[in-house]
């Protein structure tokens, strides 16, 4: 469990630098826009984004679909506004808790680049977007999984530490609904550990398990000393697809 308030205000944080350092979240939405490309959509699809940033996946789903209606929603104003600044001008734009959906119409293609894993309820919230979809529409999500860090938390196990590392439902979890699951194990190489923790901040992606405290001072550049010659951390990206019955 995290306070999503707080993620949403760190995000708008770094909005204006997000775009520059989102390395795994654009990885991700090239996978996920190639898959959602291919797809047999209706020529005018009507497509919602949840948890769309700055528009990493929003640009690429647009291009392929120049005469789509678009729903970009997030739950930051400032992620929007960087949005607004990159994306064509036929997109509409909301701010939107995508756990919590504020909308009045059915879909075509419901999309999320790596939103879920910030949500309290990941499962339930996928379930109730399902009830949105156009019949034969398509859901489609990229969310974080249980391997997700798991340098950082034996580097953390080593020191007797606590990691902070937040729970990720696992693939049987994520299976026991209907739907088709893919996964990635994506590494990246960092000069240290630090720069790995600098480059979470970059993004507003730093923010620990409830509960966690912040590790002391002394403790953490201890930690870290020992990581500072080379540090590669895995994402595990999970890729969910669920087709509602075309009726």
């Amino acid at each position: 469990m995290i306070r999503r308030h707080q993620v949403t205000a760190t995000f708008g944080a770094a909005a204006q630098r997000y775009f520059q350092y989102a390395r795994v979240q654009r990885h991700a939405a090239l996978y996920l826009a190639d898959s959602l490309n291919r797809l047999a959509l209706p020529r005018q699809a009507n497509v919602l984004e949840l948890g769309c940033g700055t528009g990493l996946l929003s640009n690429l789903l647009l291009r392929h679909r120049p005469e789509g209606a678009f729903l970009l929603t997030d739950a930051s104003l400032p992620m929007l506004l960087e949005a607004r600044r990159h994306l064509p001008g036929q997109a509409r734009f909301a701010v939107m808790d995508a756990e919590s959906p504020a909308v009045n119409d059915t879909y075509d293609l419901i999309a999320s680049n790596l939103t879920w894993q910030w949500f309290d309820s990941p499962l339930r919230s996928f379930s109730r977007w399902m009830a949105l979809l156009k019949p034969g529409g398509w859901l489609a999500v990229t969310t974080l999984g249980e391997k997700t860090f798991q340098e950082w938390a034996a580097a953390c196990i080593e020191e007797r530490l606590p990691s902070g590392i937040l729970t990720h439902p696992t693939r049987r979890e994520w299976e026991s609904l209907p739907v088709a699951v893919s996964e990635e194990l994506l590494s990246i190489a960092h000069p240290s550990a630090l720069t790995f923790l600098r480059e979470l901040h970059a993004v507003g992606a730093d923010h620990p398990a409830t509960g966690y405290r912040p590790l002391p001072g002394g403790t953490l550049r201890t930690l870290l000393r020992r990581h500072q010659e080379g540090f590669t951390i895995s994402y595990h990206l999970y890729y969910i697809f669920w087709q509602n019955s075309p009726g």
